[in-house]
Order: structure tokens, then sequence, then C-alpha cells
């Protein structure tokens, strides 16, 4: 009898196939003669080393048998680098004379120092790149990725000269995202990449020791700004800027937030769709309470999310933020709850009176996310407290929402996934 997953066209069956790992996807040619061949045209390979040489010998020796054409995704998953640099050496080997478009290199778990051989540097066919790697060696040379479009790298010790080698060398890149970033890059100076319109940046920590100097983002082509940061921050120019999202990563390592936090919010000042986290808000609050005359602008913002705790410490800094966006048209907050510990919380519906701050001449609407901080039991008083506020007017739209929204991690595409199973 025919199982019904065998009457599926075989481009889809190898679609399926390509979520395993090359070495079980291999395992599923003995299931029928219907999927004898399915595996080797899956258009997406994911190869995971756990580190002995006995997981390399089914993959190096069937790479040869994949329909090539067909691949455009090629990932890498290594756990523990193998004894020899071969095994790694030859899957990128392979997979870069095949010339997928899309490729994700991750090195979890392992202090090796692995050394991607020069060729890597050089691919004028990948328009999609992830490297994950805690110990990245310097790159020999300046890159040649003349048709990558979309970079992202985990990397901590990604160097300086790493980055500005990158940016020379991929003159098309429109999209670069920078995780895990330590103290060695303090510049970012995208102004010979003029086609970067998104770019991510998440700073993990500044080591005074290291360096005093502020870290400093010269981008005026980028549309779109992701920062986390987690050292004094000065934005040079951004002044084609659009939308923009803020959070401070660590906020034990900020210092002199007056000598840099001003000027950040000056150059924002135009930027029409902006978010804001709970720690940037705390540090936002501080600071309008130490420096008597901060200099806050008045905002262009029509849209506008505050990612926020409910904490007296930080209305402050919400408050003036609504005073100052008399152009606001939908405003959404995401309600964080905070620790039990926390001792200033306030009540929701004090934070709510803030929406009286509003200018519901331009609001069209309001959406707050209460993230199971209240209780079914408040959520009705909640709904009257907040329409009494700025409800009468017909034009404003007024969502409250007792649920917890969930927020994951998107790729950079979306057929890159590597289960998490051996090889």
């Amino acid at each position: 009898m025919t199982a019904p997953i065998d009457k599926l066209p075989e481009e889809l069956l190898s679609k399926i196939i390509s979520f395993l790992p090359l070495k079980f996807a291999i395992s599923t040619s003995v299931l029928s003669k219907k999927w004898e061949n399915a595996w080797k045209i899956i258009p997406s390979v994911c190869i995971v080393y756990r580190g002995d040489e006995s997981s390399a010998i089914p993959i190096t020796s069937n790479m040869h048998r994949l329909t090539t054409e067909k691949i455009s995704t090629f990932h890498l998953r290594v756990d523990r680098v193998p004894k020899r640099d071969n095994d790694v050496d030859d899957c990128l080997c392979f997979f870069m004379m095949v010339k997928p478009e899309n490729m994700v290199l991750r090195f979890i778990g392992s202090d090796h120092e692995y050394s991607f051989m020069d060729e890597f540097f050089d691919n004028g066919s990948i328009k999609r790149l992830i490297v994950e790697h805690p110990h990245m060696k310097p790159m020999p040379k300046p890159v040649s990725w003349c048709s990558l479009r979309s970079l992202a790298l985990y990397c901590p010790y990604l160097p300086q000269q790493a980055l500005d080698n990158i940016l020379v060398g991929c003159p098309v890149m429109r999209s670069l995202t920078l995780h895990q970033c330590e103290d060695q890059l303090v510049y970012f100076d995208l102004r010979e990449a003029p086609s970067v319109e998104n770019l991510d940046i998440d700073m993990m920590y500044w080591n005074h020791d290291v360096s005093d100097a502020a870290v400093k983002i010269e981008a005026p082509n980028i549309r779109y700004l992701r920062l986390s940061i987690a050292s004094p921050c000065v934005l040079v120019d951004v002044s084609s800027l659009k939308e923009a999202k803020l959070n401070i990563s660590n906020i034990r390592w900020l210092t002199k937030v007056e000598d840099f936090l001003p000027a950040m919010m000056l150059k924002l000042q135009n930027v029409k769709k902006l978010t804001f986290g709970s720690t940037f808000l705390d540090v936002l609050s501080s600071s309008l309470a130490q420096v008597h005359d901060f200099p806050f602008p008045t905002f262009k913002v029509e849209d506008l999310t505050l990612e926020t705790m409910i904490l007296e410490s930080l209305l402050p800094g919400i408050g003036r933020l609504l005073q100052n966006s008399p152009a606001l048209k939908h405003l959404t907050v995401d309600v964080v709850k905070q620790p039990e510990e926390e001792a200033d919380h306030v009540p929701v519906h004090s934070f709510i009176h803030l929406l009286r701050l509003l200018n519901v001449k331009t609001l069209k609407t309001v959406v707050i996310r209460l993230g199971g901080y209240v209780a079914e039991s408040e959520f009705d008083n909640l709904k009257r407290i907040t329409h009494e506020h700025i409800g009468q007017q017909n034009t404003v739209s007024i969502v409250l929402e007792p649920r917890v929204v969930v927020r994951s991690f998107t790729s950079l595409f979306d057929d890159t996934a590597c289960p998490d199973h051996g090889t």
C-alpha cells in the first residue's frame, strides 16, 4: 500500500528532506523506491560536525552524488571542530564550487581557532551569508564578495580592519548585521558603502581598559538602524534614517551618558518610526533627573514603540517622549514584566495616565500589550481608564491586549534551519 507522503511530487519531497542534516537525508533513500533519489536534489543542504572523524565519512563520500544545480542554500554547523581542519575545508571547498546563493556557517561551543581558506573570501556567487564564530581569526586580505547583499556576523573578536575590508569588498551589500560585538569595533564608517541600507549592531560589553573613545557610526545612507549599545555611542551621520530601534545591552559598562545621549536624541528627531527598549528608557529617565538643562528635541516620529517595564523610574523618560512627539499617529506599548524583586513598580493605570500627554488630533491608533502583567479582573477597569483619556476621539483606535507577545529571532533568509541534533 502506498503511503500518502509517497504521492507528493519529488521536488516537494526533496524540500521536506532538506530540513534534515545530510547524514539523515541520505538515510531516507532506503524507505522506498520513491525516496531513493529524493535526497540528491535537495535545495538546502545541512551538514553538522560533532568533532569525530566518523561523522565526516558518510558526508564527504556522498556529497558528489548531490545534484549541484539544485542547491541554493548550504548550512554548516560545527559543534566541535574535527581533529583535521581538512574535513571542514573539504566541505567548504565542495560547496564553493557548487556556488549556492545562501550560506550559514556556525562554529558552536568550540575554542578552536579554525581559519577559513583564502578562497572563502573570494566568492562572486554568494548573496546571503551568516557566520557565527567565537574565535574567528583575522581575515588575511580584503574580501571580494561582489554579489553579497546580506551579511550577518556573530564574531566577538572581529577586528576593526576586518570590518573595513568587508565594507570595501561588498559593493552591493544592502544589509549588515554585527552581533556579539566587543570593544575592538569602534568606528562604523559606511560612507564608502552607499548600498548598505539596513544596519543592525548588538554590542556585548565595553572594556574601559582598552579604549575610552565612544563608538562612532557614520552611515549617511542607511534607512534602518537597530542599535543595542554597551558603550558611549555617537551618531555622526544618519541623515537618511527612516526607522530606528535602540536599547542598551549592558548598563554596567555605560558611563558619561550625559556626554552622548542628548546628541543621539537630536540625531533621531527626524526619524519617522522609533522603538525604544526599557533599558534605554531607564537611562533616559535618569539623565533627565540628573541633568537640569537636558536638551530634549521635538520629534517628528509618527510611529512609536516602547518596550518597557512599568516602573516609577521610567515614567519621566516616557512622559517626555510622548510630550515631545506632536506628530505621533501610532503608539505601541509592549509591557515587559519586571523581576519580582523590583521595588519601584507602579500600577498599570498610573502608567496609562501618561496617555493624556498624547496629541489626539494626529493620533490614530494606540496598542498596549500588557504581556500578562495584569490579572483579568483588572482588565475591564484598565479599558475604562484608557478610553477616559483618549477614547472620546472617534478617530482613535485603542487596542488593549492582555497577552504575551512572543518575539523570536528572524533569520536573514527562511530556509536555513539546521536541526539541533546529530549529523
